[in-house]
């Protein structure tokens, strides 16, 4: 697989130094619904509507740490197929760009059984168009 194979949507959509204008959470927010309905995960239907929502979700907060941190999307993915703290570490850190509620995210997905939680991530890595088991 070539360079330009292995580039995530985000690249695809918005070129390789979008990460900056993701500082916002709003447009975090409007980046992370529209990789989502660009992907495969959009067209779920209403029975796995839930999973391309929580994709939705896992990724604006993954768009807006990579901001905060100044990565780029492969950091990105390798957040959402290891699952870390790092993400989660600097929204943490920056109470006065993160809306409240976010870091919740988090607690939510752990929560979930494992299989939701896969199913979570794998939407994730579908909206970035790439395979859940990388």
């Amino acid at each position: 697989m070539t360079s330009t194979e292995r580039r995530s949507r985000i690249e695809q959509m918005y070129g390789p130094g979008c990460m900056i204008e993701c500082i916002s959470p709003s447009v975090a927010t409007e980046r992370a619904e529209e990789l989502t309905r660009a992907s495969t995960a959009g067209d779920l239907g209403s029975s796995n509507g839930y999973f391309a929502g929580m994709a939705t979700e896992l990724l604006s907060r993954y768009l807006l740490a990579a901001a905060i941190l100044g990565e780029d999307s492969a950091t990105i993915l390798s957040w959402a197929r290891s699952r870390g703290a790092q993400p989660w570490t600097a929204l943490a850190e920056r109470d006065d760009i993160v809306p409240e509620g976010w870091l919740s995210t988090r607690e939510t997905i752990d929560s979930l059984p494992a299989a939701t939680q896969a199913a979570c991530f794998a939407t994730v890595l579908s909206a970035l168009r790439l395979p859940a088991d990388g």
